[in-house]
């Protein structure tokens, strides 16, 4: 099994020179995949594809461990999360997340569901990203009143969760109590 993705607007990922969103090279998302139900994700132990790193190198997704199809007549059904977990997702409707603030470029969550299913083929399974998390903008701008040139040394924002629950299938966000 091979993969192509395509990314939604306002993402965290490269802008290309025409205004268009991408990937970059090194980039990890985790794909899963099972068969049966397009609207229930299964327990661990009955996915094809559970938590296939993929490494995008030179514009080609590089899986590890290799994503095999479960068999050549059912229809397989797909998961892509941008920035990969490091850890096992036991319930794909109950994903943890949390925010590092050490890395917040790896910070915006991307979900790709391809609930369309796709039977075994050559052709890669298409992934289309949309971002899930909220993201803030910050545009300081000040009046000359008061002469000179202020200086800003801190900006808080506040009422924001840093953990949230993700549902994988859905996209559907449950952010923990707020700071």
């Amino acid at each position: 099994i091979t993969v192509s993705t395509s990314i939604g607007d306002m993402t965290r990922v490269a802008t290309n020179d025409d205004g268009s969103q991408s990937f970059e090279n090194g980039d990890q998302i985790s794909v899963f995949a099972w068969t049966g139900n397009a609207t229930v994700a299964p327990a661990a132990a009955d996915r094809v594809v559970d938590n296939a790193i993929n490494t995008l190198d030179n514009k080609v997704w590089k899986a590890t461990p290799q994503m095999l199809w479960k068999d050549m007549t059912s229809t397989h059904y797909f998961i892509g999360v941008y920035p990969k977990f490091d850890a096992a997702v036991a319930d794909l409707t109950k994903a943890a997340y949390a925010l590092d603030p050490a890395n917040q470029e790896k910070a915006d969550m991307l979900v790709a569901v391809n609930s369309k299913g796709m039977k075994a083929s050559e052709n890669p399974v298409l992934l289309s990203f949309d971002h899930i998390m909220a993201q803030l903008t910050v545009n300081l701008s000040f009046r000359t009143q008061f002469g000179g040139a202020a200086k800003v040394t801190a900006v808080n924002a506040v009422g924001m969760a840093d953990k949230a629950t993700v549902n994988l299938l859905t996209k559907a966000v449950t952010p923990d109590a707020t700071k």
